[in-house]
């Protein structure tokens, strides 16, 4: 019985294998303090792996352009107006530039652009008001011009009847002439307000076949609280040219099954259509910390609504 109990290397090796083995299922039950602890240890060691091995030398084929301090100084504050990160596109792309992924999501229009709500606010205040206000222009006027002409019906009223008729077209058309010159006007001011940005913007993108828009998917409840369920959720043909096609080889397998390992993600915050409309690719660039806050690994593809689709990292490769 005593033997048993005798130290050996054997009996040190199996016992560290089956404490491994426990901790590992465990992990797989529960986040347990113990395993997280023991993650912990892990994800030193493998820091310490990395600044053993030293560091590796960078490639030349692939380059990061920074918005930095310096850029903020020669370039004024950001948000920068798109037609200047449009003009940055033109210049990567004569230059030889062959991808660019961009991390930068572009959710809601160029607010250097604000004259667009101003705008929009007084088509929509001529719309409502302006001619069509009852007190320049009766909503009843013709209804009114019906009346007049029916009691000028006797024959001796004849002359006054086509008089009336005749300043009810002219009227009209005066009408509709400045209709036509107030929608020409406001279509030239909007035209002038955003020519130089989300529009000139979304040329760029068209411009360049190999940029790739990012966005980024929204994991669980907390990231999301406070916001309207339209605006996050849906959206899949924003990013549809870039989604994988998967094939099943095995038919008795369901066909979610090889892609339950993978989160799935509640919702994603895409980029405004003009621009998702222009681009030919598109990349997620979530970033997920370890228990110590240090991003070590990336996750090459997520799934949303049992869809999947590509990283920023992978999606660049393929395109």
């Amino acid at each position: 019985m005593m033997k048993w109990f005798k130290l050996s290397g054997f009996k040190v090796a199996m016992a560290l294998t089956l404490g491994m083995m426990a901790l590992f299922f465990l992990d797989e039950l529960q986040d347990a303090p113990i395993t997280e602890f023991f993650r912990l240890v892990e994800y030193k060691a493998y820091d310490i792996r990395f600044k053993a091995r030293g560091t590796k030398p960078a490639g030349t084929d692939v380059v990061i352009v920074a918005i930095d301090e310096k850029s903020v100084e020669e370039l004024g504050r950001w948000p920068w107006k798109r037609a200047l990160i449009g003009q940055a596109f033109d210049n990567l792309r004569k230059d030889g530039a062959a991808v660019v992924a961009n991390d930068i999501v572009y959710a809601e229009p160029d607010p250097n652009d604000h004259a667009i709500a101003q705008i929009s606010q007084l088509v929509t205040r001529y719309e409502e008001t302006g001619l069509k206000d009852v007190k320049v222009m009766p909503q009843s006027f013709d209804q009114s011009y019906e009346d007049i002409i029916s009691r000028l019906s006797d024959s001796k009223n004849n002359l006054a009847k086509q008089k009336v008729i005749q300043l009810a077209n002219d009227l009209a058309q005066s009408q509709a002439a400045i209709n036509q010159q107030s929608n020409t006007f406001y279509e030239a001011l909007r035209e002038q307000a955003t020519g130089g940005n989300d529009t000139a913007f979304a040329e760029a993108i068209r411009q360049f076949p190999g940029l790739v828009l990012g966005y980024f998917f929204y994991m669980d409840e907390i990231e999301v609280e406070g916001l309207k369920k339209e605006s996050y959720q849906g959206g899949e043909e924003f990013i549809a040219p870039s989604k994988i096609q998967s094939v099943i080889l095995r038919e008795e397998v369901e066909e979610t099954e090889p892609f339950q390992t993978l989160r799935n993600a509640i919702g994603l915050e895409r980029n405004i259509e003009p621009l998702s409309k222009a681009a030919k690719h598109f990349g997620y660039f979530n970033a997920e910390q370890d228990l110590d806050g240090v991003i070590r690994r990336t996750q090459l593809v997520g799934r949303y609504n049992d869809g999947l689709y590509p990283s920023l990292t992978l999606e660049a490769i393929r395109a």
